[in-house]
C-alpha cells in the first residue's frame, strides 16, 4: 500500500466500516481505526498488501487461512469480524483492542515484574492451547503480535495469517521470508511448523519478558538455537531462581520432543515460580 493509495478518513469500506485514522503499518499491510456503523463500535481494519491479491492460488490460500482463524472464538484471541473484498483491495476487520503490544510494554519497562510475566504468559498459553485444539498453529508468535490492554487482558493476534501472508508475499515477490528468526523454532527454519514450534516461540517471549533481551541475538540463529547457549535468566536478573533457568532451557530445547508438551504446561511451570 503506497501513500497514494492510503485510505482517507471518512471512506466507508464494505458499505459499513468508516475509516477514522491510520494506526500503523506492518509487513502485511496498513492498519486503521474504523467505526462499525451498524453496531456502533470501534474496529481495526487491516488493508492487506496489494501483492496478496495478485498471488492467484496463493491468495486463495491466504483467504482460506483467514476464514479458519475467523472461526476462532476465545477471550485471549483477537477476533476477525469480517473479510471485505473490493476491486483490487482486500481488508480484514478485527475487534479493536485498546492497549499496547507486548513489544511496547517490554520496550517501556525493560523487564516485566514476575506477576505480570505470569499473567501474560498464562493468557497467551490459553490462546495457544485453544487454537492448537482447533488444529491451528500460530507460526509467528512474538511480542509484536500480542496485545495487552489497560486492564492487563492479553489478546494474541494474527494466528496463522501472518505466516500465510509472508509465504504468499515471498512467492509473489520472490523473496525468502516466512517467520521472525529470533522467535522461530530451529525445526521451523527448516520448514516444519507445529504446536511445538509455538511453544518454543512462547519460551522466547517468556525469556524476553523476564530479562528484557532475546536469548539468541543472531545473525546465525540456527546454529545458536541448536547449541542452546544463552545466559540463564537468573544471571541477568537478581531475584530469579534456578527454576526459572530450567524452565526457559526446556522451553527453548532444540529438540521439539524435549520441550513442554503444550503452552499450558509451560504456563503452569511459570505460575509455580
Amino acid at each position: 500500500v503506497t501513500p497514494q493509495t492510503a485510505e482517507e478518513p471518512g471512506r466507508v469500506i464494505g458499505d459499513n466500516f468508516r475509516i477514522e485514522k491510520h494506526l500503523g503499518t506492518g509487513g502485511m499491510g496498513v492498519v486503521y481505526l474504523a467505526t462499525d456503523q451498524t453496531l456502533r463500535r470501534r474496529v481495526a481494519i487491516k488493508r492487506m498488501r496489494d501483492e496478496l491479491l495478485s498471488g492467484g492460488a496463493d491468495s486463495e490460500g491466504f483467504l482460506n487461512e483467514a476464514r479458519l482463524v475467523a472461526a476462532l472464538k476465545h477471550p485471549n484471541i483477537v477476533e476477525i469480524l469480517s473479510i471485505v473484498k473490493e476491486p483490487g483491495r482486500l481488508y480484514l476487520v478485527f475487534e479493536y483492542v485498546e492497549g499496547k503490544s507486548l513489544l511496547e510494554w517490554i520496550s517501556l519497562q525493560k523487564q516485566l515484574p514476575l506477576p505480570a510475566v505470569k499473567s501474560v504468559l498464562h493468557q497467551m498459553a490459553a490462546a495457544l492451547d485453544y487454537a492448537h485444539a482447533q488444529k491451528i498453529v500460530h507460526r509467528d508468535l512474538k511480542p509484536a503480535n500480542v496485545m495487552v490492554d489497560m486492564r492487563g487482558a492479553v489478546k494474541v493476534m494474527d494466528f496463522g495469517i501472518a505466516h500465510q501472508a509472508q509465504m504468499t508475499l515471498a512467492r509473489v515477490t520472490h523473496t525468502d521470508r516466512s517467520g521472525t528468526p529470533a522467535y522461530m523454532a530451529p525445526e521451523q527454519e527448516l520448514g516444519a511448523a507445529s504446536r511445538a514450534a509455538d511453544v518454543f516461540a512462547a519460551g522466547v517471549c517468556l525469556y524476553e519478558m523476564l530479562t528484557g533481551r532475546l536469548p539468541y541475538a543472531g545473525p546465525n540463529f540456527q546454529a545458536q538455537k541448536m547449541a542452546m547457549r544463552f545466559p540463564p535468566p537468573s544471571a541477568l536478573v537478581s531475584g530469579l531462581t534456578p527454576q526459572a533457568d530450567a524452565i526457559t532451557l526446556r522451553a527453548l530445547s532444540a529438540d521439539p520432543d524435549r520441550r513442554f508438551a503444550s503452552a499450558g504446561e509451560l504456563s503452569q511451570a511459570v505460575l509455580a515460580l
